[in-house]
């Protein structure tokens, strides 16, 4: 294949530690570079964004794994600079922990949106949650690129 096509694209060139069992659309969270990577299906990079996991004192941060995809909070009363951002929150199955997902927000504090502190979640920018809106809704929210996992990696 000389440099040709990778046939681990699927699980982002790692198919040893990532794994893509539903074969859909997937996060990766790199708490090491503040970034969170949006990928479609096919491995190919949707985006790669700021993102924080800073925690106010009397909460945890996300443990280093692989967590399924749960379900989508719209929070319709929140703007770009309210706790949780315009977008609303895509909320995962992290054991022993209730609400754990990523969302935006906070854009307007002196901290600056992504790195302000949250009660666990992951946060990120408006562009990024956008990017995950579009692609797990598709354009008529019925039919994406389905969001299956977020991997927290160090």
């Amino acid at each position: 294949m000389e440099g040709g096509t990778n046939l681990f694209s699927y699980v982002a060139g790692n198919p040893t530690t990532l794994i893509d069992p539903k074969g859909l659309s997937y996060l990766i969270f790199n708490r090491s570079t503040h970034t969170i990577t949006l990928y479609y299906k096919d491995g190919r990079v949707v985006g790669e964004y700021p993102a924080y996991n800073n925690t106010i004192s009397d909460s945890m941060a996300w443990p280093i794994g692989t967590y399924d995809y749960s379900h989508y909070n719209f929070h319709l009363e929140s703007g770009p600079n309210d706790s949780y951002g315009s977008l609303g929150i895509f909320v995962f199955n992290v054991l022993n922990r209730s609400g754990m997902g990523v969302h935006s927000g906070q854009e307007d504090k002196d901290c600056g949106g992504p790195p302000c502190k949250t009660k666990g979640c992951i946060r990120t920018t408006e562009e990024a949650m956008s990017a995950i809106l579009h692609t797990h809704f598709g354009d008529t929210w019925f039919g994406g690129d389905k969001l299956t996992t977020i991997r927290v990696n160090p």
